[in-house]
């Protein structure tokens, strides 16, 4: 495992390493092609001087005066191969300075060598010109220029190494100096800054590694960097989902227990009562309860899944789809007309109406409505469905002809597992609380009344975006 801190230094010091080579490397081309120009311009300029200077005869003795004059320099001053052995107070003195032997001065008249400032220097009279010359087998950067009327030959020249020193202090030098301490300390400096910012993200991590499944609190980190803030924003929203469905699934595993340990019992019960029966007919009303328990038990299953698998994220506008409430009775028609049917029960069903949510849910809360008001409607009762659009609201009404609900218990029947005193259906209490909790995630108002039937009015109000046509 790498750290960030770490790879973020050496990505960015190698950029800074690389970047600074490439500045080095162009600051010596740079340098070197401007000292040389700076050099040739003196060169010339010096050479055209020295022109200018001398006079329109130069016999013998003049320029034996000359030479005697150039060759007055102090030869203690030469310096070593090393052209920087020499302080800045050391390099100029009365005598003279160091860099004048690496100077070279040459006259040449009718192809005779005049004066020089370096006796070493007896070459031949050079072309006009710049030009690279051979001198004691060292490269030396020479000027040539010719004066026709008395066949002269002016040369000046510098040693080749002047220009290699200059070019190495004034390029060369800094840019090693940046090398050596400056990318170090860029470095130091990134890695110190990285570990700065990086603080709050270990303040992150420290409070993130303290959630589990019984602490899902949300991150609070006071003063987070705008660009963390998007993470945690997240980060809450994930660890707040998480912290939902780990409450549904301790709730369901809570519910089932509390509502299998029941029918579970009675079913061992009746299985002990048939194997110890002692007539065929005690032994197949033992066995008929246990059908009885089974068929109970499996209708807690089957609501138990359908209360857990009704989750917000699936009912969001934006996966709703408009639906008609009369599509999603006939699709039940058939299954609730034959439980009618076995008690003679009239089903009325009346109106249209229009609504935008999430249909297999739709139909699991017509089902139950239905079956809640057959189960407690007596034979030859009434059951009624009305279907209502209005400008912005869709309604459902479903009126029976049952004992209805008194006013005091309608509030506790929406909860879960509760059952009014006294109830004679074979229901384990959840139907109410699933038709409840689709009203809520489709944002509808559930209400129940009494009825003009004499039973239950239970009407929900959907608001809707679909006026009627």
């Amino acid at each position: 495992m790498f750290s960030l801190q770490a790879k973020l230094s050496l990505v960015i010091g190698g950029f800074v390493l690389i970047i600074q080579l490439l500045t080095a490397s162009l600051s010596y081309t740079h340098a070197a092609h401007e000292i040389e120009e700076v050099y040739d311009a003196e060169l010339s300029r010096v050479a055209r001087l020295m022109m200018g200077l001398m006079g329109e005869e130069m016999d013998e003795r003049l320029s034996q005066q000359i030479q005697e004059a150039l060759n007055t320099f102090d030869s203690s001053l030469l310096p070593d191969k090393d052209l920087g052995i020499l302080s800045v107070e050391e390099e100029g003195t009365p005598a003279g300075h160091v860099y004048e032997k690496l100077t070279l001065l040459s006259v040449w008249e009718n192809n005779k060598l005049l004066f020089s400032t370096h006796p070493i220097a007896q070459i031949e009279s050079p072309v006009a010109g710049y030009a690279w010359l051979e001198i004691n087998q060292e490269p030396w950067r020479g000027f040539s220029i010719k004066e026709a009327k008395h066949n002269r030959i002016i040369l000046v020249a510098q040693d080749g190494h002047i220009r290699e020193e200059m070019v190495k202090e004034v390029a060369l030098d800094p840019e090693l100096f940046k090398l050596l301490f400056g990318v170090p300390l860029v470095v130091l400096i990134v890695w110190f800054g990285t570990g700065l910012g990086l603080r709050s993200l270990h303040k992150l991590s420290q409070q993130v590694s303290e959630r589990n499944a019984d602490n899902l609190i949300a991150v609070d980190l006071p003063g987070i960097p705008k660009e963390l803030s998007t993470l945690v924003f997240t980060l809450n929203q994930f660890m707040e989902v998480l912290d939902k469905v780990f409450k549904r699934e301790r709730r369901f595993t809570a519910d089932a227990a509390h509502e299998l340990k029941t029918p579970l019992a009675a079913l061992r019960i009746h299985v002990e009562n048939s194997l110890e029966a002692k007539t065929e007919q005690q032994r197949n009303k033992s066995l008929r309860s246990v059908l009885q328990g089974i068929d109970r038990m499996s209708r807690v299953v089957k609501q138990l899944l359908t209360l857990s698998r009704l989750e917000p994220k699936q009912f969001s506008q934006s996966k709703f789809k408009k639906i008609s409430l009369n599509f999603c009775m006939e699709d039940i028609l058939d299954e609730i007309k034959r439980s009618a049917e076995k008690k003679s029960i009239k089903l009325v069903v009346s109106g249209e109406a229009h609504i935008f949510g999430d249909r297999a849910s739709l139909e699991t809360m017509l089902r139950n409505l239905l079956d809640n008001a057959i189960q407690y409607t007596p034979e030859n009762g009434i059951v009624s469905v009305q279907f209502l659009q209005e400008s912005w609201t869709s309604r459902l009404i479903i009126e029976d002809s049952g004992p209805g609900i008194a006013e005091t218990e309608r509030a506790k029947v929406l909860q879960r597992f509760y059952r009014t005193p006294g109830s004679k259906g074979s229901g384990v209490g959840l139907g109410l609380s699933i038709i409840h909790r689709i009203v809520q995630l489709h944002q509808a108002e559930l209400t129940l009344e009494s009825s003009q039937l004499g039973g239950l009015k239970t009407e929900i109000k959907f608001s809707s975006s679909v006026k009627s046509e």
